[in-house]
């Protein structure tokens, strides 16, 4: 969860809403301290994504976050994405626009993303996705840790080899000096 200044509390469902049949593709919500909820939005699917992660804000209140699944058409041919899609980067102003800022294409940038984001100094949103990268773990990659740049401009710092040092990345914090630092689940 997320909270803002007021008090109220921001998080997502990776389910429910409408589309994507009787389980819906999520929602991002808000949890007033009166108890209230109010749904943000509510994701489509496809190209909009679907089962969103964990939310982060910028300064000008702003939510930052990733869906595991939905984002650019894929055409089969890389096991990661052939059912969902790969995954997106989005921001939710808070006029409830959503926009979204990357959609992994093709599982070499990256697939399933699933960590919060984190901003570096300079407005470069970092993250790591579960699968996609290199050819191994089955076919499906063992993840990257990905930049998007303000631009939208995506760079994959690093793919994971299970050899050397893991696979999955689970979580990442940025320092002052720009140095990523994270965890794997494997």
């Amino acid at each position: 969860m997320l909270a803002d200044k007021a008090g109220n509390l921001y998080g997502t469902t990776g389910e429910g809403g409408s589309g994507c049949g009787d389980t819906g593709c999520g929602t991002v919500f808000r949890l007033s301290p009166d108890g209230s909820v109010t749904t943000l939005y509510t994701f489509k699917g496809n190209s909009d994504g679907r089962g969103p992660g964990p939310l982060i804000a910028d300064k000008a209140g702003n939510l930052y976050g990733v869906t595991g699944g939905g984002g650019a058409p894929t055409d089969g041919d890389r096991k990661p994405c052939e059912n969902f899609g790969c995954g997106t980067v989005f921001r939710l102003a808070p006029d409830g626009t959503k926009t979204v800022l990357y959609a992994f294409r093709d599982g070499q940038d990256g697939a399933g993303p699933d960590t919060q984001l984190v901003f570096d100094i300079s407005g470069n949103l970092y993250g790591a996705t579960l699968e996609g990268g290199g050819a191994g773990c089955n076919g499906y990659g063992c993840g990257v840790v990905f930049k998007l740049a303000p631009d939208g401009t995506e760079t994959v710092l690093h793919e994971f080899n299970p050899d050397i040092d893991g696979l999955q990345a689970s979580a990442l914090v940025v320092d002052r000096a720009g140095n990523l630092y994270g965890t794997t689940n494997v």
